[in-house]
């Protein structure tokens, strides 16, 4: 028993020992919350992860240089062209990095005179949840033994800059050249004319055939 000041006389029991605090529930914070199982996500949840993976290669590779020179026989013009490798490299490189796959489910070719026109159907799909949309796309071919592989590599090469919306802007030094000839070839009067014959002239060269009923 220990006197306390200030009690007026009154005897208190003061225990010296250290009063255990009670520790207090820790906060709950705001961080990321677990990881869900793919099964564990709704199909809307699926197809906004693919879109958001999707967003995210755009953003990286939202353009490309053309690193090649063509020849239009037709227009007697020359014109840029981005090298189907460099777009291969490009999106191999960005989707295997988000986990995504492209691949070819069907691949229809029509064959003419010396030519080939091939329609496609590629699947992108995110690998880690098993979601995936389909992609068309097509494809022409005109190098002899080499149109059939032509006309799908062009294919691909479409599908997956169209897809990612990149851009390949046409070199400077064709720039004026690409302007006059279109000024001059689809006039403001002459347009659907000039577009109904070129079409006309084109499938009757290449005779292009249709599948047999």
């Amino acid at each position: 028993m220990k006197k306390i000041p200030g009690t007026q006389g009154k005897f208190a029991i003061v225990d010296k020992a250290k009063k255990k605090v009670a520790k207090k529930p820790a906060k709950k914070t705001r961080g990321k919350s677990k990881s869900l199982h793919p099964s564990e996500l709704t199909e809307q949840e699926k197809s906004i992860i693919l879109h958001q993976k999707i967003h995210a290669v755009m953003k990286e590779n939202p353009e490309i240089l053309c690193t090649l020179k063509g020849h239009d026989d037709y227009e007697d013009r020359d014109f840029g062209m981005c090298e189907a490798a460099g777009v291969f490299r490009m999106y191999n490189e960005a989707m295997s990095k988000h986990n995504l796959s492209f691949i070819p489910m069907a691949v229809e070719p029509t064959l003419g005179n010396g030519c080939v026109l091939v329609r496609a159907t590629y699947r992108i799909t995110d690998i880690t949840t098993g979601y995936f949309e389909t992609v068309q796309s097509c494809g022409f071919g005109m190098n002899g033994q080499w149109s059939a592989n032509t006309a799908q590599t062009l294919a691909l090469k479409q599908a997956l800059l169209n897809t990612f919306t990149c851009s390949w802007p046409e070199p400077e030094q064709f720039r004026d050249q690409v302007q006059r000839v279109a000024a001059r070839t689809f006039g403001p009067a002459q347009s659907p004319q000039q577009i109904s014959e070129a079409i006309k002239e084109f499938f009757g060269s290449y005779q292009i055939k249709g599948k047999k009923k």
